[in-house]
C-alpha cells in the first residue's frame, strides 16, 4: 500500500543509539526503526541522539513537530541510571505538549517507583524480554507485550554446520570481563583457532576523523588487554555489519558478553555462549527463545576448560526455538508498527 507523504504521520524518534554507525547492533535496529517505519506508512521526522538532555532545543522541537513520539528502549532502561532518566523527562515533556508516546524494544529493569505515574501515560509499550514486559506491567497496571530485539527482524536464522571451524570471542560493556574474554581466547588460541572481534566498526585510517576513531579503538584495545603484543594477533575489527555476520558464519562457537552479539548468533545459527552483562538482557534472550540455560555463564566461571570441555552446539531442539521466536518476533514487529496509526487516528489497511 501506497502512501502520501503529507498522510504520512511523523514520528520523532528518541534514543537512537546508532549515531556514528560504529556499533553494527545498533545500527541494525535503527535501520529496522526506519524500515518498518517507511512500510508501515510512518515517516521519520528526526532522530534525537541516546543521552541527550532533556532540556535540549533540538529534542523538544522534534516532540513539538511529530505527530507520534517513539522511544527505542533498548538496554537503557534498568536500575534507575542517570543514562535513563532523560527518556523519562522527555515523555512528561510530550504528554504536556499532548504527544502520543510509544516505548518500543525496550529492556525495563529495577527502576524506581517514582517512574511509575510517567510510565502509566505511555500510549503502547512493547517490551523486548518477558521480564521486563513483567516489570512493566506492574508498573503501568495494565498488559505488555515484548518481543524479541528489533534486530533480528529482517532475516530468518541459518543453520549450516559445514565449514565450520574455531572460536569468536566478543567483548563487554565491562572491561574486567572484557579482559577474561580476551585471556581466555589467547589460552584457548594456543590449541584451536581462535579470534577476537568486537561488534563494532574499524574505519580504516584516512581523514581525520576516521584517524581518530581508530586510534581510539587502538587505546581502547590497549586498555582492555593490556599487552597488546601478547593478544594482538587475534584481535580484528570487522568494517561493516555485512562482514562481522559473515565472519560469524565461518565459526563453530561464539562467546561474548554483548547483547546484540547474541542476536546476530541467533541469526546466523552460530552456537554461542553468554557472559552476563550489567542486566538480565542475556538471561532474557535465552529464556525467551527457548535456549538452554547453562549457555550463560557469569565473567568468574569464564576459563578456557569450561569453553573446551562442554558441547556447545544446537540441539534440534534449540534449532526449532530459535525459529520460532524470531518469526513470533518478526510478526509482533509488524503488529507494532501496525499500531503506531491508532495513535492518530489513521490506521492503514495492511496485513501483518
Amino acid at each position: 500500500m501506497h502512501y502520501s507523504i503529507e498522510n504520512e504521520p511523523k514520528v520523532a524518534v528518541l534514543n537512537d543509539t546508532d549515531v556514528g554507525g560504529m556499533h553494527f547492533g545498533c545500527n541494525r535496529v535503527m535501520a529496522n526503526i526506519k524500515r518498518l517505519s517507511e512500510q508501515y506508512g510512518l515517516r521519520i521526522w528526526s532522530t534525537v541522539p541516546a543521552a541527550t538532555p532533556s532540556f535540549s532545543p533540538y529534542m523538544r522541537r522534534a516532540i513539538r513537530e511529530a505527530d507520534i513520539v517513539m522511544i527505542n528502549g533498548e538496554g537503557t532502561l534498568h536500575h534507575g541510571r542517570r543514562r535513563a532518566r532523560w527518556l523519562i523527562e522527555a515523555v512528561e515533556y510530550a504528554k504536556s505538549k499532548n504527544k502520543p508516546v510509544a516505548l518500543v524494544n525496550a529492556l525495563y529493569q529495577q527502576n524506581p517507583e517514582l517512574w511509575n505515574p510517567v510510565v502509566r501515560e505511555l500510549d503502547i509499550i512493547y517490551a523486548r524480554d518477558a521480564l521486563s514486559a513483567t516489570q512493566l506491567a506492574r508498573a503501568t497496571g495494565r498488559s505488555v507485550e515484548y518481543m524479541g530485539d528489533l534486530a533480528l527482524y529482517d532475516e530468518t536464522p541459518s543453520f549450516v554446520d559445514a565449514d565450520r571451524n574455531g572460536m569468536l570471542f566478543g567483548d563487554s560493556v565491562h572491561i574486567r570481563t572484557t579482559r577474561r574474554l580476551l585471556a581466555t581466547a589467547g589460552h584457548i588460541s594456543r590449541h584451536t583457532p581462535a579470534q577476537v572481534m568486537p561488534i563494532t566498526r574499524c574505519y580504516p585510517r584516512s581523514g581525520s576523523r576516521r584517524a581518530a576513531v581508530s586510534g581510539l579503538q587502538t587505546i581502547y584495545a590497549y586498555y582492555c588487554h593490556r599487552r597488546v603484543a601478547r593478544f594482538g594477533r587475534i584481535v580484528s575489527f570487522s568494517h561493516s555489519q555485512h562482514s562481522y555476520m559473515e565472519t560469524l558464519r565461518e565459526f563453530s562457537l561464539s562467546v561474548t558478553g554483548r547483547f546484540h552479539a547474541l542476536c546476530f548468533a541467533l541469526l546466523t545459527g552460530t552456537p554461542f555462549v553468554a557472559v552476563a552483562s550489567n542486566s538480565w538482557k542475556m538471561e532474557a534472550i535465552i529464556t525467551d527463545a527457548g535456549l538452554r540455560q547453562d549457555r550463560l555463564i557469569g565473567p568468574r566461571m569464564l576459563n578456557p576448560e569450561i569453553i573446551l570441555d562442554n558441547d556447545w552446539s544446537y540441539s534440534a531442539e534449540e534449532r526449532d526455538a530459535i525459529g520460532r521466536y524470531i518469526e513470533d518476533s518478526r510478526t509482533k514487529a509488524r503488529k507494532l508498527f501496525l499500531s503506531l496509526h491508532s495513535l492518530v487516528g489513521s490506521a492503514p489497511a495492511c496485513e501483518i
